[in-house]
C-alpha cells in the first residue's frame, strides 16, 4: 500500500488547475503506487506545482536508480547514482533497458511541465520540445543553451527554485545568479541556484561558496560558511581599490560586484573597480558607519555578506542581561560604549534574572551612557 499525503486546501485566488501538471501527478501514482509500495508517498492529484509533485518525482528518479530507501531529499546517494547511470542525457541516449531510459525521460518531462516548460508531450521520447525545453531551462540557469540532461541541472529542475525573474527580484541579481551557475557549477558542492533576482539563503551561499573558490580552498574545503578560513582568505587575497581588475582568472572584483548589487547596489558587473564603484562604495560604508575608504576592505567585505558584519569592529552600542553597576558603566564608558541595551521584563517561565534593575537606569545616566529598553516575551521583541 502507498502513503496518503492530504491534499492542501486550495484558496480563490489560487491559479487554475495545469492539466499537463495533473498528468503528471496522475502518472507518478499510477506507475510508482505499485511499482515503489509502502515507499511510495501519493501526490496530491491538484493539477498545481508545488513541493508534493517534486518530491514524487525525486522519489520516482530514486526508485529508477535502483536506490533501496527512497527519500524527498535528492541528496549525494542521488546524484552519484544518477551520475553513474546517466552522466547526459539527450536524444541520443541509449541504454540496456530502454523502458526504465523511457520512465527517467518522463520524469525529465514530468520537472519540465511542473516548471513551465513544454517538452510536447509526456511519453518518454526525448524528441525535439524535451531538447528545446532542456535548452531552455539551462539557458535560463545561466548555463549553455544545449539540449542535453546532466544530473546537476535534473537536480535543480525537481525543486520549488525559480530559474526566471520572480516579483520583487531584480534583472541585475538574476544575472548574477546565472553567472554564479555558469562560472562554478564544475566544482563538486557548488549546485544550480535560483536565477529569480532574490537575494536568499541560498544566493548567500552559493556567493561564499565562489569566494572560498577564489580563496584557494579544495573542494573538501569550501563548505559555503563565512567563517574564520574565509574571512581570514579576503583579508590576504580580496582587498583593493580603485582600477583593480580582474586577471589570470582571478574573479574578486566581480565577486565584490555581485555583493553590492545583492545589496541593492547598483553597479555594473563587470571586473574593473571604478570610481563610479568607490563613491557607491562610499555611500554603503557611510550608511554603515564604517570608514568611508570607498575601497574593497575587509568591514565592507564583511558587512555586505553577513547580517554582524565583522564581529571585532569596535560599536558605540552593547545590550546585556546583567545589570549595569557603577563599575561595568565605567568599563564601558571607558571601552567606547555609549548606548546600553537593558530589558524591562523577564521572559515568562525563565529563571533568568534579565530585567533591569531599581536604579539601575540612573547609574547608566551618571556614567553619561544613554539606556535602550526592549521587552522580550516568549521569544519576541
Amino acid at each position: 500500500m502507498t502513503t496518503q499525503i492530504g491534499p492542501t486546501a486550495i484558496a480563490a485566488d489560487d491559479p487554475p488547475v495545469d492539466q499537463r501538471v495533473l498528468d503528471v501527478q496522475e502518472w507518478l501514482n499510477a506507475t510508482y503506487g505499485p511499482a515503489a509500495g509502502a515507499q511510495w508517498i501519493r501526490v496530491p492529484e491538484t493539477g498545481r506545482t508545488g513541493w508534493s509533485t517534486m518530491y514524487g518525482l525525486t522519489r520516482a528518479l530514486q526508485h529508477e536508480l535502483g536506490i533501496a530507501t527512497l527519500s524527498n531529499n535528492f541528496g549525494d546517494g542521488t546524484l552519484a547514482a544518477l551520475t553513474t547511470q546517466f552522466p547526459t542525457i539527450n536524444s541520443s541516449t541509449t541504454s540496456s533497458n530502454p523502458a526504465k531510459l523511457s520512465r527517467v525521460v518522463k520524469i525529465i518531462q514530468g520537472g519540465l511541465y511542473c516548471k513551465g516548460y513544454n517538452p510536447n508531450g509526456l511519453d518518454g521520447g526525448y524528441g525535439p520540445g524535451c531538447t528545446s525545453a532542456v535548452a531552455s531551462l539551462r539557458s535560463d540557469m545561466g548555463l549553455t543553451a544545449v539540449g542535453t540532461m546532466i544530473p546537476k541541472v535534473f537536480k535543480g529542475l525537481l525543486t520549488m527554485d525559480a530559474y526566471v525573474l520572480l516579483p520583487g527580484g531584480t534583472s541585475a541579481a538574476r544575472g548574477v545568479q546565472q553567472w554564479l551557475n555558469a562560472t562554478y557549477l564544475s566544482r563538486k558542492n557548488f549546485f544550480v541556484m535560483p536565477c529569480d533576482g532574490l537575494y536568499s539563503r541560498n544566493t548567500q551561499k552559493a556567493l561564499v561558496y565562489a569566494l572560498q573558490y577564489e580563496i584557494g580552498l579544495t573542494d573538501a574545503e569550501a563548505t559555503g560558511t563565512f567563517g574564520p578560513g574565509t574571512r581570514g582568505g579576503i583579508s590576504e587575497s580580496g582587498l583593493f581599490g580603485v582600477g583593480a581588475q580582474d586577471s589570470g582568472g582571478s574573479q574578486w572584483v566581480r565577486l565584490f560586484h555581485a555583493a553590492l548589487i545583492f545589496n541593492k547596489i547598483a553597479v555594473a558587473f563587470d571586473s574593473v573597480f571604478s570610481s563610479a564603484d568607490s563613491m557607491s562604495v562610499t555611500a554603503f560604508q557611510n550608511f554603515c558607519k564604517l570608514a568611508p575608504t570607498g575601497a574593497a576592505d575587509y568591514q565592507t567585505w564583511c558587512s555586505l555578506l553577513v547580517s554582524n558584519g565583522d564581529p571585532e569592529r569596535p560599536g558605540t552600542a552593547c545590550d546585556g542581561i546583567t545589570e549595569v553597576t557603577a563599575p561595568r558603566a565605567a568599563t564601558l564608558w571607558n571601552s567606547g560604549y555609549r548606548y546600553v541595551g537593558r530589558y524591562l521584563t523577564n521572559a515568562l517561565n525563565s529563571q533568568l534574572n534579565k530585567k533591569i534593575q531599581p536604579g539601575e537606569l540612573s547609574t547608566i545616566f551618571s556614567a553619561g551612557l544613554r539606556g535602550v529598553l526592549t521587552s522580550m516575551i516568549v521569544g519576541f521583541l
